[in-house]
């Protein structure tokens, strides 16, 4: 996956972090398989932000703001609490078919998505929903990490978004400490391989 490889030569983590999730039961718990970029990428860089403009949601994590599933139940939650919410809503959510399914966000409050359906989640174009409006949307036909090269060079060109950092200031910070700790685990066991 070269849009892997493009985000890892970026400053910021000369080397993976190792960062072990259980697939299996994340997969199972959210009904579907997840995009391979998104499985390699959390695999390698764990939590953490992109020069504190975009975050990417990593599952079985204690910071339950930066936690996909989390993100994912609250937003149904809501939506199941306030039915009215749906209506103003452009597009349908996951599990609903072709619905959004959460993986970012930027500081802008731009939310990232992946629209699912199909069997093979590595088809998942990127949609991006407006900070203001749920109504501004585009779509990039895309996998995650080509959509975050595209990004961070400074190719994408998304009317309503937030300006990020340009290629030579973005850097990856990764998250250590108790937010960064899995959720569930015992809390001597480290998520990170040794």
């Amino acid at each position: 996956m070269e849009a892997i490889r493009s985000l890892r030569e970026l400053p910021g983590l000369a080397e993976s972090r190792n960062f072990i999730v259980p697939w299996d039961d994340i997969e199972a718990d959210l009904g579907t398989a997840l995009p391979g970029d998104y499985r390699e990428y959390v695999g390698y860089f764990g939590p953490g932000r992109w020069s504190g403009y975009l975050n990417v949601l990593i599952p079985d994590i204690e910071a339950a703001g930066s936690e996909l599933r989390y993100q994912h139940r609250s937003l149904n939650a809501l939506l199941q609490e306030k039915p009215d919410l749906r209506a103003g809503l452009s597009h349908s959510v996951y599990p609903e078919p072709g619905g959004l399914l959460r993986w970012g966000g930027t500081s802008g409050g731009e939310l990232l998505h992946w629209r699912t359906g199909g069997q093979d989640p590595d088809q998942w174009p990127v949609v991006v929903v407006g900070s203001d409006a749920p109504e501004e949307i585009q779509e990039f036909d895309g996998s995650m990490s080509e959509f975050m090269s595209e990004l961070f060079a400074g190719r994408l060109s998304i009317p309503f978004m937030s300006a990020g950092p340009t290629l030579d200031e973005i850097e990856f910070k990764g998250l250590t400490g108790k937010a960064s700790r899995p959720r569930f685990a015992i809390p001597a066991v480290s998520h990170f391989a040794e």
